[in-house]
């Protein structure tokens, strides 16, 4: 982010709510105070609006797509809603992840991730193995994405089931105290 920004300016939101008016919304409970991650949700065309960000000097900012999300959130929208974070370039969760194995001092193969969406396989270079929860194959753009990802394992479980699945692949059973 340019030093000459604290945050990103109410007033991109504002014009970039503006230019999709009924396909996206500020996700209100994440969007008050909020000064580096926007969540947004609609449906809209991320490449489309990087490069409107571009066009408008703040190419800066990217906006990225994690995830399809229940129609009954904006039943008004014509198409299947997404959820949106507009963050600084550079900023994502594979980055992230690699910055904290680095600061633990821990491998890759002594890790794993877990997503369901297409922004969440950038984790999947810095770990192990990459879990993705059944509900991810309903992006189809991330089925798309896979077969360039050899560590990639998909669970049969959505969401929490997923979740724990992929946790329980990595437990060492506990076998019971002799007594």
């Amino acid at each position: 982010m340019p030093a000459t920004f604290d945050r990103i300016p109410d007033e991109l939101i504002t014009a970039l709510l503006a230019r999709h008016p009924g396909r996206l919304e500020t996700d209100r409970s994440w969007h008050r105070g909020r000064e580096v991650d926007i969540m947004l949700r609609g449906n809209i065309d991320v490449a489309e609006v990087d490069a409107w960000l571009v066009a408008e000097g703040f190419g800066w900012l990217t906006m990225r797509d994690n995830g399809i999300i229940a129609r009954a959130i904006m039943p008004d929208l014509d198409d299947v809603p997404h959820v949106y974070h507009l963050v600084p370039d550079g900023v994502s969760k594979g980055a992230a992840v690699a910055f904290d194995l680095a600061r633990r001092g821990l491998r890759p193969d002594q890790a794993i991730a877990i997503g369901d969406s297409a922004s969440d396989l950038v984790m999947a270079e810095h770990v192990g193995r990459m879990h993705l929860v059944a509900n991810a194959l309903r992006h189809t753009d991330l089925v798309d994405l896979l077969p360039g990802y050899g560590n990639v394992v998909v669970e049969d479980g959505t969401l929490g089931a997923g979740w724990a699945s992929a946790v329980r692949s990595v437990l060492t059973p506990v076998r019971p105290a002799a007594v």
